[in-house]
C-alpha cells in the first residue's frame, strides 16, 4: 500500500555520521563512527523503553493490559487505550529503526525492513515470546548463525541458517528457550 500511495523508488537518506571504517596497524576494523552511532541508539532505546515499562505507572498498565485485560478492566485501566498506546510506540520505535538502517545502507524505500522483520521474530520466536532476554540471545544466535554461514557457505544460503535453528528450536522447545514452562489446571 506505501507503494502504490509514495512509489517504489528508493530515496536516499544522508548519514549523520561518517561510514568511513577505522584503521588500526593497516587493517580495517568493520567500525565506523555511524555503526557505533547505531549500536549506541538502539541500546539507549531498548533502555528507555525497558524504564518506561518498570518504572513508570504508564508501563504498569500496559503490561497489566497485556497480561490480563479482563483484571486490568476491573482495576480502572482502559485497555483499549492501552493497545493503542503500545501500538504507537511500537510504530514509532520501527520509524526510527528504519530511517537509522535506511541511511546506513540501502535508502528509504517500502520494504527495506521485510527482512528484519522476518528475522526479528524468528529470533523472539527461538528465545521465547514472553522473554526479552530469551529475544537478545535469539537474535545474536541467528545472527551469529548467519554469519557463519556467509563466511563458509553462501550468501543465498545465509537466511536458511535461521529457518533451520527455529525449526530445531520449535521441535526442542516449542515455548521458546528461554520461555519457564508453567502448568496450567483446567
Amino acid at each position: 500500500m506505501a507503494a502504490a500511495i509514495w512509489t517504489s523508488t528508493t530515496r536516499n537518506i544522508n548519514s549523520p555520521f561518517s561510514q568511513i571504517y577505522f584503521h588500526a596497524n593497516g587493517q580495517v576494523i568493520l567500525l565506523s563512527p555511524f555503526v557505533i552511532f547505531q549500536i549506541v541508539l538502539a541500546i539507549a532505546i531498548m533502555l528507555i523503553v525497558a524504564a518506561l515499562f518498570r518504572f513508570t505507572k504508564l508501563g504498569l498498565q500496559l503490561r497489566a493490559s497485556a497480561l490480563a485485560p479482563e483484571v486490568a478492566r476491573l482495576l480502572g485501566v482502559r485497555v483499549s487505550r492501552m493497545l493503542t498506546i503500545g501500538w504507537m510506540l511500537s510504530a514509532g520505535v520501527g520509524a526510527v529503526a528504519a530511517v537509522i538502517i535506511a541511511s546506513g545502507t540501502f535508502g528509504l524505500f517500502p520494504t527495506n525492513m521485510d527482512g528484519l522483520f522476518v528475522a526479528g521474530f524468528i529470533a523472539a520466536a527461538v528465545g521465547g515470546l514472553e522473554s526479552p532476554i530469551g529475544a537478545i540471545a535469539g537474535g545474536l544466535l541467528i545472527g551469529l548463525a548467519e554469519q557463519f554461514i556467509l563466511s563458509y557457505w553462501s550468501a543465498t544460503l545465509a537466511p536458511l541458517g535461521g529457518i533451520i535453528i527455529l525449526v530445531l528450536a520449535l521441535m526442542i522447545r516449542p515455548q521458546g528457550i528461554f520461555t519457564k514452562s508453567v502448568e496450567r489446571r483446567v
